[in-house]
């Protein structure tokens, strides 16, 4: 997850240029989060696995759901955004 927390700003770049809200989380990148050529892979929607199940999967296992609410709120919200958008 921790992944998710370094390239918020470019995954939020990404959203901006196609017209969306929140974050587009990028498809086949380097630990950067920078994509690798491909002409579908930044027009692809589904996540896989995305960072709203992952969260959801630490919270339902974590002995302090507080503390996981704190730290990923705002990838969710973010991730939240650009799904309906």
């Amino acid at each position: 997850m921790n992944y998710y927390f370094k390239i918020p700003e470019n995954a939020g770049k990404k959203a901006i240029m196609q017209g969306y809200d929140g974050v587009r989380w990028p498809k086949m990148t380097d630990r950067e989060g920078r994509e690798s050529p491909s002409t579908v892979g930044t027009y692809l929607i589904w996540q896989q696995a995305h960072p709203i199940f992952y969260a959801e999967l630490l919270y339902r296992n974590s002995g302090d759901n507080e503390a996981i609410l704190k730290k990923y709120s705002e990838l969710v919200d973010l991730s939240a955004d650009f799904m309906p958008s």
